[in-house]
This record gives C-alpha cells, sequence and structure tokens, in this order.
C-alpha cells in the first residue's frame, strides 16, 4: 500500500513514528530532519510518488547520514535521473547503483536556484518545492513543455497552506525560506482512484460518492465529473459536499 509505505518511508527518515494518519510530531532539530546519522533503509514498494518525495527528504538529515532507497525493480527503472540530478546540482549527494536502488548523503543545499525540465513528470519539481523551505530556499525555472501543472499547482497550496511564502514569476517559481507551520490539514482522498468508482456507476447505471472528497476539490482528476454529465451521468452534490454520481437507467 503506497500510503503506509511512504508512512513507514518517512518513520525511517525522520527517526520517530509518522503514522499513515492523525497527529504527527515536527522532527525537524538543529541537526536537520530527525537526530540520528542512523544508516536507514526505506523500501518505496512501486511508490514513484514516495520514492521522489523521500529522495529529496533524504538529504535533509543530518550531514553524512545515509539512506539507501529501493523498491520494486518496476519501480527502480522508472525516470528519476532529473531528480537526482537537480539534487546534485544543488549540493545533495545522490549515488545510484547498479541495482537502481538510491544511496542518499544527509547534506546543506549549496545552491539555491535551479533549472528543470518539467516536460516529464510533475513530481520531481514537487519533491524539490516541498524540501525547499527547509534546504534554504528555492528558485526553480521550469523549462520544456510542463506536464501535470495543475500538480504543482496543488504543491503550492499545500506550502502555502503551511505558512510557506511563495510566489509565482511566469515560468519560475520562488520558495521561501522558513520552518513550516505546524497546523491541522486534512488530506482529501485521491481523486484519481475516486475516478475508477464515478465510472463504474455511470457506466451501471448504480451510484457512487467518495467520503471526504468534496464536489469543489482543486484535484485535476475531478474534471472527469463533467465529463460523465454529458456522457448522461447525472453528478449531484451530497448534504456533506461531497459529489454523488449516479448513472443513467440500465447504464451509459
Amino acid at each position: 500500500d503506497d500510503v503506509t509505505g511512504f508512512a513507514a518511508a518517512l518513520t525511517a527518515l525522520c527517526g520517530r513514528p509518522v503514522p499513515p494518519s492523525g497527529p504527527i510530531a515536527g522532527a525537524y532539530t538543529p541537526e536537520g530532519l530527525g537526530a540520528s546519522r542512523a544508516s536507514v533503509r526505506c523500501d518505496l514498494g512501486r511508490n514513484a510518488t514516495g520514492l521522489r518525495l523521500s529522495l529529496a527528504l533524504a538529504g535533509l538529515r543530518p550531514a553524512g547520514a545515509r539512506a539507501l532507497l529501493r523498491g520494486d525493480r518496476r519501480l527502480l527503472l522508472r525516470p528519476h535521473r532529473p531528480l537526482r540530478r537537480a539534487l546534485q546540482s544543488l549540493g545533495g549527494h545522490v549515488l545510484r547503483r547498479h541495482s537502481g536502488s538510491l544511496r542518499v548523503l544527509g547534506a546543506p543545499w549549496t545552491r539555491h536556484e535551479l533549472g528543470l525540465d518539467a516536460s516529464g513528470s510533475s513530481q520531481h519539481a514537487s519533491a524539490l518545492l516541498l524540501a525547499a523551505p527547509r534546504a534554504g530556499g528555492l528558485r526553480l525555472t521550469l523549462t520544456g513543455d510542463p506536464v501535470s501543472s495543475s500538480y504543482l499547482g496543488l504543491t503550492l497550496a499545500v506550502l502555502r497552506a503551511f505558512g510557506v511564502p511563495v510566489r509565482e514569476e511566469g515560468r519560475c517559481t520562488v520558495v521561501e525560506a522558513c520552518a513550516p507551520r505546524a497546523r491541522r490539514f486534512v488530506v482529501e482522498p485521491d481523486a484519481s482512484s475516486a475516478a475508477v468508482w464515478w465510472t463504474v456507476a455511470a457506466l451501471s447505471g448504480g451510484s457512487s460518492i467518495v467520503p471526504g472528497l468534496p464536489s469543489q476539490t482543486a484535484q485535476p482528476d475531478a474534471a472527469l465529473l463533467p465529463i460523465l454529465e454529458r456522457m448522461g451521468a447525472r453528478v449531484s452534490v451530497a448534504p456533506t459536499g461531497e459529489a454523488v454520481v449516479t448513472g443513467p437507467d440500465g447504464g451509459a
């Protein structure tokens, strides 16, 4: 499971329990992320998002602390080079092993300005932006034709929700160095997964509601809802605010 696997990786990197949900204690110390320099291993399974976020976060550990990030062979064969090279350009220490696993040493960023090709994935940029406040800030310029720009928008919204100063200057995003403010933050259910159940309802003539996922979510995959309406399904709003998809009688 991606969520529990990523929580386990965060637990290893932070040196204290990080549950999949519920209260999470801060783990940043004057030395960096967590206080221990002990070597850790994180198995991310097939979770590419978790691996890329962990890759950026592992470098925030105390200087010299080692982390080995590994996972399923299919995960390790996916393109992580843009993020690896970006971190190296910023002063990070990342080494790809012959197995595809990634060895990271805790090290401070020595540069805070970077150009990144965003034509392959938005996750590389998101990982850098989320690590930037604790790494001394970042001025990130996206090159190429960015894909999934709406997901980058979600990343910036999360940073702002934690009080991190962020400004956008055309293709450049500037994240200031700061200590993110701890606060209550509600993580919505994944609209990508919800789309499967919305579609099943539209095809079968049944109804589907995903508890906790508001109809006005900013998640890009919610764009499926008006498409299903144009195909004949009915989309309404439950009293609790979630979208309810009901397929036509007899299915679509």
